[in-house]
């Protein structure tokens, strides 16, 4: 079931920065450009917290990189890279130990 989900997740993110890439006529190598790709991959964080597949605590976190610490070499290339995203997984119960104490 987590690599069926982590597929998932790395599907929607590829689909998410995709579509938002091919659908404007310009994403500009920007912090702005940096923070539309962010909030791509944190509405796929947050799906994945709705379909059960990320736990909410310790909160998820995405971080997009800061555009002007991209070296020349990179930004000639047009690739920005090094977004780091953290969460954990939710998991799942397959069992569950109930104890009880019972009197009359």
């Amino acid at each position: 079931m987590v690599i069926r989900f982590l597929d998932w997740w790395r599907a929607r993110v590829q689909e998410e920065v995709f579509y938002t890439m091919t659908t404007r006529p310009k994403l500009g190598f920007t912090a702005e450009g940096a923070a539309i790709i962010e909030s791509k991959i944190r509405s796929v964080v947050n799906r994945g917290v709705v379909v059960g597949g990320i736990a909410t605590a310790p909160q998820p976190i995405v971080i997009a990189p800061n555009v002007l610490d991209v070296s020349e070499m990179i930004r000639g290339k047009r690739e920005l890279g090094d977004f780091q995203v953290q969460f954990r997984l939710a998991g799942a119960i397959h069992s569950v130990l109930i104890r009880s104490q019972v009197t009359y």
